[in-house]
């Protein structure tokens, strides 16, 4: 568990995508061999707790999802735009439950309250 003074990282901070044609075999097969799953699961749990928040690139979201063994943690913030509240999850389990991993700890935020803070956010931004 990280202690409550530990900032992470925008969701997907670090990964590279990279886009083809979809009818494009040979390359699609070359650039599987750059895969790494680890990084494919966090990348996944990350971006499923992003979207189970509704927050987009603006929102004040963080968080590191990183493979110990054959669990996947995914540690995730949402913060007040001044900084004074941080809501906080950890989450953790198979790493073939990426998504449902990044799912739970969405949920768990929320719970929270953390739509009122995107939302604050939001409208913070829209001013």
């Amino acid at each position: 568990m990280l202690s409550c003074e530990t900032m992470l990282p925008a969701v997907g901070q670090g990964a590279l995508g990279l886009e083809i044609r979809a009818d494009d075999s040979a390359t699609a097969q070359c650039i599987r061999l750059l895969n790494d799953l680890d990084t494919y699961h966090a990348v996944i749990a990350e971006r499923a707790l992003l979207a189970g928040l509704q927050g987009g690139c603006l929102a004040p979201i963080g968080a590191w999802a990183r493979i110990d063994g054959q669990n996947l943690i995914l540690d995730a913030v949402v913060l007040s735009c001044d900084g004074t509240t941080r809501l906080a999850s950890s989450t953790q389990g198979p790493a073939e439950d990426a998504v449902g991993i990044g799912q739970n700890a969405a949920n768990s935020l929320r719970q929270q309250g953390a739509g009122k803070l995107i939302e604050a956010g939001r409208s913070r931004d829209a001013d």
